[in-house]
């Protein structure tokens, strides 16, 4: 065992020689710290690295978004200087601990446990630790299964270390054969190799090609091949060109000469060659060259180039030496590379049983029995045995022989010689860590199950037995929808076999969400799964591993979440948002569908009575019974909600005016004929019904709601306790023609360039050095008096008369030049410009946004940010996501605008990758007053965060507000707090002077 470093240097030295600090997160110590946590039962471990001056953290699991932290104040710190594990049970009654500022705060660090990370050369690099912001102790098992688990961190940094230096070996090795073979085919030459003193030659197939033969027919083969088939009146002069070569004279042998091919008639080859190894006593002995077919181009001359290196230089740099033995001197030949691992000169050659006494005293007699054998049986070898250097180092050889025959007798030995002392190492070390990953295995907390490539259980861990309720050797070799049964929780239909798909396919496949697993005893699971084949060198599949977890109480809460997000809770009716939803989505189905619905508005008439006068405990009494009440009057595919206060909605699905308004009056009559009753008194309430058709006249949602408050207003109007139909009336008509108006002054702000561009400023609420600027423009537009009229005033008219795509055509390409044209736009962050549901939807737009990204450069694209609402997306989300994916390809980035706003908005995030997420402002008015907003705007912030998306606060307007959300962790604002709109020029040239040069 390696003496431990006690030298900072040498231990500074030795992690960097690691080559892992600021890497990427790697799956292997991910698993490893998640193993650990779970094991010690503590929700923080760490994979640290201790640096000159931090510790890094390779693995980070429960310790929040931290990479690094401070050497001074770390734990580990002190971890590394003890010999074993270091364990702190309560760091606040440490005294070494209790003015750590990692243990001072209210939530700090109470219990710290860790082993050093030694590698085998002794340098401690490192911890694995577990911390736990409760005191305690770890059991004498935890302390065991740390220990092995931080041997098993060592170990895959050490595995990991070797990995990195093995490929890059072999790429290089790959990289020269494939350019040596390709190097050869390339020169579509016939070439030969012949031995000047032994006579042995040996030629490729394209020689043979040339006379018209192959190989196998002309074989056996030697220099006789050649002379027999070279014209005689040509030998004469290539002999002499031989000759000339040989004593110096020419640097090499070309000639010219005439081969008799095998339908008789003679070719011409351009034969070039030279000696390339000579024999101790200077004589030439291999001499390497190549014919070329010069027949139908003989007057052009084409210089060919002779490879100068055989294949033993691959050898050489791949580490493998070569010998040969002369079985009748004795002679022993080696490479430079086998001369380099024996730790001897070049040019010594020792004789065999010299050369015998490097292998160890108990591998001499195994490589003495191979050689002799391989001398007179012909038998050959392949061996790893231990070896001992020149220098008395002991390393592990692989050595390999093999017997040449000449002329019926074995002539002479060769073989290959390598070093694989390291490579060893790392089988060994290998193995160790693949038992420890199967401990580890066995020990983490999601099931895990492996199958043959047929789809066959291997094995199930310990968390797989329990939750299917098989043994993993009763399960063994049984197909896997046997043991891991899983259905649809809605429907109970079976669902697919994920790992049947993962084999054939060839992919990580995933089951469908709402998927449950049922046990052999019938207990069921709520789970999320994965299956990924499992894959040899080579690329063939050896299996697929399935990896499972039980996320039933997630589900449970997640579905209470959407629940309160959709319902009232006092009456359990559907609340306005998840209304105005449905209704957004009946609008569009009138639309594209032609179908007909209707939609009731109801309010109660005498309610602020028993409000009044029996408190509100009793009001809230009154509204569930009239909930209840309205809920027995409809049908089952109709829906009710409790749009605030007292009202109530009623969307009636397919179904004409006449038939909803039998049931409005069956509603009204009911309510009616009702009687609260509280203590001795008796009141009657009596409700007001307006009543809409939701037909194709309809453009969107809210204006069907005021539709129907109108009517409700009406009936309120007209004596109460009745049902008012809505009908377009003369003020319908003049608000249809002052929309008409303005879509014609819109027509000449788009022609005269009235429309100006106001920008407001979004701050992050943790700036960094050298941050740009970032701002949301905003459109206004310039009357002719000069006044300005915001966008309220005419985008209703823009949107009812289909113009909305032209005036963000208009808008994004102002913004777009004009930052083109910014002279500091390295003091521009982000500048964000919104887009119409219209305009995604438009194809022409869409073509030439993602034309004018294509036309600009490419630091104007990463400059601009599209803002698209939540509506449109959810509306289009097919559309949009195609959009969305299109212009991130060239660099733009896309925030989603008003999130949570609408539904299933968390679902629906992974179909749109987008850049930012605007939280609406109806969640941050309400803050700081609404602990429901609050746990909304959390909820929206983690996502963010597991998403990696930026995350925006909008219509932020008071103090108390900025605070709560730097405290959530949400990273930008926007409001009239920081910046009230101005006109963009006007901001950036206030604010250029203040920020420096991002260079």
């Amino acid at each position: 065992m390696s003496h431990a470093i006690t030298d900072e240097n040498e231990r500074l030295k030795a992690l960097r020689q690691l080559d892992i600090l600021d890497s990427g997160t790697e799956a292997e110590f991910d698993t490893l710290a998640r193993a650990a946590a779970e094991a010690m039962e503590r929700p923080i471990a760490l994979i640290s690295l201790v640096d000159a001056d931090r510790v890094w953290f390779k693995a980070n699991l429960g310790f929040g978004d931290a990479r690094e932290a401070p050497r001074d104040a770390a734990f580990c710190e002190h971890a590394i200087r003890q010999p074993g594990l270091f364990e702190v049970a309560d760091a606040r009654a440490d005294a070494r601990f209790r003015d750590n500022p990692f243990v001072r705060s209210d939530d700090g660090i109470r219990f710290y446990a860790g082993v050093p990370l030694t590698l085998s050369d002794g340098a401690t690099v490192g911890t694995l630790c577990v911390i736990d912001r409760q005191p305690g102790r770890l059991t004498d098992a935890q302390r065991q299964i740390l220990t092995l688990l931080g041997l098993a961190v060592t170990h895959a940094l050490e595995g990991r270390r070797a990995k990195v230096a093995l490929s890059r070996s072999e790429a290089a090795l790959r990289a020269e054969r494939t350019r040596l073979i390709y190097t050869l085919e390339g020169t579509r030459a016939g070439t030969w190799e012949w031995n000047v003193q032994t006579g042995e030659t040996r030629f490729n197939e394209r020689w043979a090609q040339f006379i018209g033969y192959t190989l196998d027919e002309l074989a056996p083969v030697s220099i006789e091949t050649w002379l027999g088939n070279a014209h005689p009146d040509d030998l004469g002069r290539s002999g002499e060109l031989l000759d000339r070569h040989f004593t110096g004279e020419a640097d090499f042998y070309e000639c010219e000469a005439r081969m008799r091919h095998r339908d008789g008639h003679w070719i011409w080859v351009l034969d070039r060659g030279r000696v390339v190894t000579w024999t101790d006593d200077g004589k030439p002995e291999w001499m390497f060259g190549t014919h070329i077919d010069i027949t139908e181009r003989k007057l052009r001359e084409q210089a060919l180039r002779a490879s100068e290196e055989r294949l033993g230089r691959v050898s050489e740099i791949a580490g493998v030496g070569g010998w040969e033995l002369d079985c009748e001197t004795g002679a022993l030949t080696w490479s430079d590379e086998t001369h380099r691992i024996h730790g001897l000169p070049k040019g010594r050659f020792p004789p065999l049983e010299e050369a015998l006494d490097f292998y160890e005293p108990e591998a001499r007699p195994v490589i003495a029995a191979a050689v002799e054998r391989c001398r007179t049986e012909g038998i050959g070898y392949d061996l790893e045995l231990p070896f001992r250097q020149a220098d008395g180092r002991r390393i592990w050889v692989r050595a390999v022989g093999n017997a040449v025959h000449e002329n019926g007798r074995i002539s002479r030995l060769i073989g290959a010689f390598q070093d694989i002392t390291e490579s060893r190492r790392l089988r060994t070390n290998l193995a160790h860590e693949h038992e420890l990953l199967r401990v580890t295995l066995a020990s983490i907390g999601d099931g895990v199950i492996t199958t043959d490539p047929r789809g066959r259980i291997e094995w199930l861990n310990p968390v797989a037995e329990r939750m299917t309720g098989w043994t993993s050797a009763g399960a063994r070799g049984l197909p896997l929808p046997e043991v891991f049964c899983v259905v649809d929780e809605e429907t109970r239909a079976p669902a697919p076999d994920p790992v049947e798909a993962c084999l054939r396919d060839h992919v990580t496949v995933v089951l469908p969400e709402q998927s449950v697993l049922i046990s052999r005893h019938g207990k069921e699971y709520g789970i999320e799964d994965s299956a990924a084949p499992i894959r040899a060198d080579d690329g063939s599949t050896l299996g697929a591993v399935l990896v499972f977890h039980d996320v039933t109480e997630q589900r449970h809460l997640a579905r209470e979440m959407t629940h309160r997000a959709t319902h009232d809770a006092l009456t359990g009716l559907c609340n306005r948002t998840e209304f105005e939803s449905r209704l957004e989505r009946m609008v569009a189905d009138t639309r594209d569908k032609g179908t007909e619905h209707a939609l009731l508005f109801i309010d109660l008439d005498e309610f602020k009575i028993v409000n009044d006068s029996c408190g509100h405990t009793e009001g809230d009494r009154l509204l569930q019974q009239i909930a209840a009440l309205i809920r027995e009057q409809l049908r089952r595919s109709d829906l009710v909600a409790r749009l605030g206060g007292d009202e109530f909605g009623i969307i009636l699905d397919n179904c004409d005016l006449q038939r909803a308004r039998g049931i409005a009056e069956t509603v009204c009559a009911c309510i009616d004929a009702f009687r609260f009753v509280h203590g001795e008194r008796s009141f009657h309430v009596g409700c007001s019904v307006g009543l809409v058709a939701i037909d194709g006249r309809w453009d969107s949602g809210a204006s069907v709601m005021q539709a129907a408050d109108a009517a409700c207003m009406a009936a309120k109007e007209s004596g109460r306790n009745r049902v008012h139909v809505w009908a377009e009336s003369d003020d319908a008509m003049r608000a249809r023609r002052g929309e008409m108006q303005w879509a014609t002054r819109i027509e000449h702000a788009l022609e005269h360039d009235r429309f100006a561009l106001y920008a407001q400023r979004i701050v992050p609420l943790r700036p960094a050095r050298h941050e740009g600027i970032s701002a949301e423009v905003l459109l206004r537009l310039r009357d002719e008096d000069g006044s300005i009229i915001p966008p309220s005033a005419f985008m209703p008219a823009a949107e009812r008369f289909h113009m909305a795509p032209r005036i963000d055509r208009h808008v994004l390409e102002k913004a777009v030049y004009w930052l083109a044209g910014y002279p500091h736009r390295d003091r521009v962050s982000m500048l964000s410009v919104n887009l119409s549901g219209r305009s995604i939807c438009d194809r022409r737009f869409r073509n030439f946004a993602e034309a004018l990204f294509e036309f600009v450069d490419p630091d104007v694209a990463r400059r601009i940010c599209l803002e698209i609402t939540e509506t449109t997306a959810l509306g289009n989300l097919s559309t949009a996501a195609d959009f969305v994916e299109d212009v991130r390809r060239l660099g733009v980035r896309v925030a989603l605008d008003d999130f949570g706003s609408g539904t299933a908005t968390v679902g629906y995030l992974k179909a749109i990758p987008i850049d930012i997420l605007k939280i609406a402002g109806e969640f941050v008015r309400r803050l700081t007053d609404d602990p429901l907003d609050a746990a909304a705007v959390r909820g929206f912030a983690e996502v963010a965060r597991v998403m990696g998306v930026t995350t925006i606060a909008e219509s932020v307007e008071r103090p108390q507000e900025v605070e709560a959300l730097r405290e959530i962790g949400i990273d930008c604002i926007q409001g009239f707090i920081e910046h009230r709109p101005e006109p963009l020029e006007a901001l950036f040239a206030t604010q250029a002077g203040r920020i420096p040069d991002a260079a």
